[in-house]
């Protein structure tokens, strides 16, 4: 998933277009999850512009993305407008976190195009990736920690202590 980009002395570019053959998704199966590839419907073309891989502090927070993920425009056809949509989209080649403990998912937003029909104009609503997260199976043994309010059982300090301490030592 790489791009190539030619820009000339009159700032015009081209994009190398690159369309990720598949998206990875969770489908559960009784108690289990099993990753499969899905191909995912979407209009226009894809142009992968960048790809930042987890672990790489992007900003001055001093934080660092749990997922790989890729910054893509998407063409629309011609009669849409804009004709050009940025999107961010988990990286497919690289698509867990927490070492192998949960998976990267995208989030989508709805936005609003006009689509050109012969002269009549109509709004769609298409759904385009904003961003992408490593979420954890319910099941996983560090959900008591995040969903202390959604569960009967209260996770005492000390035990919260040793599930980070468990969690850094799988980590490393």
């Amino acid at each position: 998933l790489r791009f190539s980009v030619e820009i000339s002395n009159t700032f015009s570019s081209t994009v190398t277009p690159s369309r990720p053959e598949s998206v990875q998704h969770s489908i559960p199966h009784c108690s289990s999850t099993r990753r499969e590839p899905r191909l995912t419907q979407y209009l226009g073309e894809r142009f992968i512009l960048s790809c930042t891989s987890k672990g790489i502090a992007i900003d001055k927070t001093g934080t660092v993305p749990l997922c790989s993920s890729c910054w893509i425009w998407r063409r629309l056809p011609s009669n849409y407008s804009p004709q050009y949509i940025n999107e961010l989209l988990c990286d497919t080649a690289d698509a867990t976190c927490l070492s192998g403990y949960a998976s990267c998912a995208v989030g989508h937003h709805a936005i609003e195009v006009i689509r050109n029909d012969n002269g009549t104009m109509t709004t769609v609503v298409l759904s385009a990736g904003s961003y992408c997260e490593c979420r954890a199976a319910v099941s996983l043994w560090i959900t008591p920690i995040d969903c202390i309010s959604k569960h009967t059982t209260i996770v005492s300090t000390t035990d919260f202590a040793l599930r980070l301490t468990n969690l850094a030592f799988r980590l490393i």
